[in-house]
């Protein structure tokens, strides 16, 4: 599988692992859990870990998509 492990700055997030395959964005918090969102385009990954505040980016365009907690 196709992916890009990007580490960001941010108080609530620590890495983003895009899966260009499937579009899928796995996202790890800080406080160790893990979800992963679907739907997510190679546009929304860039613009997100660009974006000058990952988490303000995340709450405006991802955190609402179809999505689910991994371990």
């Amino acid at each position: 599988m196709n992916t890009t492990i990007t580490p960001v700055n941010s108080s609530m997030i620590k890495n983003l692992l895009y899966h260009h395959d499937d579009n899928s964005l796995l996202v790890e918090f800080k406080n160790n859990s893990r979800y992963i969102y679907q739907d997510v385009t190679e546009q929304m990954f860039k613009e997100m870990k660009e974006s000058e505040s990952v988490g303000k980016y995340f709450h405006a365009h991802i955190k609402q998509l179809p999505n689910e907690r991994i371990n």
